[in-house]
C-alpha cells in the first residue's frame, strides 16, 4: 500500500495488467526488472497496476501516471521500486517460477 496526498493506493497486477504494462514499456516486465528500471519504466509499471485502496477498478491511466510520478518524487525511487516488486511477486508469482 502506498500513502500519498491523503489517499491510500494499492498496486495490483494480473496477467492482463502485466500485458498492458509490457505493451506500454515495449519490453517484458522481466527484462525491465532484471536490473533496476529507469524512472520512466517504474512509473509506467506502477501506473498500470495502481488503484485506490478498496476499489476493484484500476485508475485512469493518465491520473495513475501522474500519481505514480509524484510518488516517486515524494516517497523515493527505492520505496516505489520495492512496493512494485512486492506487488508483482505477490500477484504474478508465475513470472518467477
Amino acid at each position: 500500500m502506498i500513502e500519498y496526498d491523503g489517499t491510500s493506493y494499492e498496486l495490483a497486477y494480473g496477467r492482463k495488467r502485466i500485458e498492458v504494462a509490457e505493451a506500454s514499456l515495449g519490453k517484458s516486465i522481466l527484462a525491465v526488472f532484471s536490473d533496476r528500471p529507469t524512472i520512466k519504466d517504474l512509473v509506467i509499471t506502477m501506473a498500470c497496476g495502481m488503484r485506490r485502496e478498496g476499489e476493484s477498478a484500476w485508475m485512469n491511466p493518465k491520473q495513475a501516471s501522474k500519481v505514480a510520478e509524484e510518488c516517486v518524487e515524494e516517497l523515493g525511487y527505492a520505496t516505489c521500486y520495492q512496493q512494485t516488486i512486492e506487488a508483482i511477486d505477490r500477484d504474478c508469482g508465475f513470472l518467477f517460477r
